[in-house]
């Protein structure tokens, strides 16, 4: 009941109109919350840490941006594709990097972090905006509305994924991505598919960064 309660008067803060201040770091916190609670469900449950994740959060800002300067779409739309396509990658890139195990994955990882930047930087210009970037038109609507709006999205992204981890956690999922990262070969001895969870960890991770990539962006 509590953690309610404190939900709703984190929600209701905006509307004691306080200094535009308090809500940006209301917007980044909620944002590293949402962050870790996904990033645990690949890292914390099934023991694979991850430092690639940062490649799942730009793709999802990209595809956002560049759905919104290309066609006009709405960044609290795009920011579902921007996850599926974070989610996708994911997948390609999982089946080879997780089949390492240790440091040799969280290098792996590593690496795919600091490839993603130097292919998008490489890109022409017209499609990934270069060194320079892209530059997204700004909501036409006062400042501290408009601070409001991202306030709240993340405080519900926050909320959402700290709920989907906490199922997960209680589920036969969860159980059995626990058991992976106690110890791996035991767990696939009494019929546990290894591949197919961390796959799945793996993928549900990266859409979820995804979605947080692509609204921190706008």
């Amino acid at each position: 009941t509590i953690p309610w309660v404190i939900i709703v008067l984190l929600a209701v803060f905006p509307f004691l109109r306080p200094d535009i201040f308090f809500l940006s770091i209301g917007v980044i916190l909620f944002m590293y919350i949402a962050l870790g609670s996904s990033w645990n469900i690949i890292g914390g449950y099934s023991g694979y840490l991850s430092f690639g994740h940062a490649a799942f959060f730009g793709i999802g800002a990209y595809v956002v941006a560049l759905m919104l300067i290309n066609y006009g779409f709405s960044p609290f739309i795009t920011c579902l594709l921007g996850g599926l396509l974070a989610a996708l990658f994911a997948w390609i890139v999982g089946f080879p990097v997780l089949r390492l195990k240790g440091p040799y994955f969280s290098l792996a990882t590593l690496c795919l972090g600091l490839a993603v930047p130097v292919i998008v930087i490489n890109l022409p210009t017209s499609i990934s905006g270069g060194a320079t970037g892209l530059f997204m038109p700004l909501l036409p609507i006062d400042i501290f509305v408009s601070r409001t709006i991202f306030y709240e999205i993340m405080l519900a992204l926050a909320v959402v994924t700290t709920l989907i981890s906490r199922w997960i956690l209680q589920s036969k999922f969860g159980l059995g991505l626990n058991s992976i990262r106690e110890n791996e070969s035991t767990a696939e001895t009494i019929g546990i598919n290894s591949t197919r969870l961390k796959i799945m960890a793996f993928v549900l991770s990266a859409f979820l960064v995804g979605i947080i990539g692509g609204i921190f962006a706008y």
